[in-house]
């Protein structure tokens, strides 16, 4: 049987399959090209759109809805504040105790601060920084770094913000973790400005400092309190004020310390090392550019103390992590350097000592002559 005759006509030739499958080629090109140039469209519509909003919610978030930005207000007042603490000191008499009228738990204290902190106190006047040091401590562990379980809020809005602190400070929450470090004062800072969203702004303008969030009177409690059968008795009415004074600067320096973006410590060792005392004195370290970190309580000029070791650390350094809008958290700036005692035991000072006070909120300074105990 005869099958059907195959002409070849409809057979499609080598050159014929190759153009097609070709011109199929660069068909499926152009597709590719114009459906990847409609998503990089879509996408870079999509990232416009986020950055757009991502720029209004920053604005949304860094505005003023309350109290507003007063840290940098501790720049032009800290020194005052220091000045009425070391006044407070010298009020109390404390150049009048000798080393062996201190309870030991008191020495052991002091010997934390410097190993030769017996042999420091032959100089009186070096006994009142040891108290000032002390001061400084109990102010930061109990109202600036730390919040006090005995303190007083005003309202229970505060004291609930504190508890909420605590709990994460007792479970060791990660101030430091890369993204926390961010969160966390944006947190605290906006938690204090919705409570402030309530009050008329009228009545705060043009004021510095007149918002507190904890009653002054239970600041004088827990000083004395923590500094015990230290803390003097029957002051006369010109220390009951200066008392006075002191514990209102430090009830609105509290809420000033938290009113912001920005992460404020106070510093009591070498910023490096992290060393309390016995570090070589430079007023310059590293990480701090060309900030000053230290300064001597003695009149004896930067280059006579450098690389002397420091014998006490008196006063803390003031630092302020990040920028006043929220970010650069691992940036350090230094507002107020911390004062050293430099030479006491030996090397600058020998048998007697001078050193420059400055006495409450005057611009002036007084030079006193101290000398060593025989």
């Amino acid at each position: 049987m005869e099958g059907p005759s195959d002409s070849g006509d409809d057979r499609i030739s080598p050159k014929d399959a190759s153009e097609e499958a070709l011109e199929r080629e660069l068909r499926g090109r152009e597709l590719l090209k114009e459906a990847q140039q409609r998503a990089a469209h879509a996408q870079a519509e999509r990232n416009k759109y986020m950055d757009e909003g991502l720029d209004r919610f920053g604005r949304a978030i860094q505005w003023d809805v309350g109290l507003g930005y007063r840290q940098g207000h501790l720049f032009q007042l800290w020194n005052s504040f220091g000045n009425r603490i070391r006044g407070f000191a010298k009020l109390a008499g404390f150049q009048e105790l000798p080393w062996d009228r201190l309870d030991e738990a008191v020495q052991q204290r002091f010997i934390g601060y410097s190993p030769c902190a017996q042999q420091l106190f032959e100089t009186r006047l070096v006994r009142q920084f040891m108290f000032e040091r002390w001061i400084w401590e109990i102010i930061d562990e109990n109202f600036f770094t730390t919040k006090s379980q005995d303190i007083e809020w005003t309202s229970p809005y505060w004291e609930a913000q504190a508890t909420m602190e605590r709990f994460l400070r007792e479970k060791n929450f990660d101030y430091d973790d890369e993204h926390l470090r961010f969160q966390y004062p944006n947190w605290r800072f906006t938690t204090i400005s919705f409570y402030y969203t309530l009050k008329e702004r009228s009545n705060r303008k043009g004021a510095c400092f007149n918002e507190i969030r904890i009653e002054p009177g239970c600041v004088v409690k827990i000083l004395e309190k923590a500094l015990g059968q230290y803390f003097p008795k029957n002051p006369d009415l010109f220390f009951e004020e200066e008392i006075s004074l002191i514990a209102k600067q430090i009830a609105e320096f509290e809420l000033v310390f938290d009113c912001g973006r920005q992460t404020l410590r106070l510093v009591f060792y070498d910023p490096n090392t992290k060393e309390a005392c016995r570090f070589p004195f430079s007023a310059r370290a590293e990480g701090f550019d060309t900030q000053v970190v230290m300064e001597s309580v003695g009149p004896h000029s930067e280059a006579e103390c450098n690389g002397l070791p420091v014998e006490l650390v008196v006063s803390p350094m003031l630092v302020f992590y990040g920028a006043k809008d929220g970010w650069d958290y691992h940036v350090p700036a230094v507002a107020v350097p911390m004062r050293v005692c430099v030479g006491y035991i030996d090397g600058l000072n020998q048998d007697e000592v001078i050193e420059t006070e400055e006495d409450g909120e005057e611009d002036g300074e007084e030079e006193v002559k101290i000398i060593k105990d025989k």
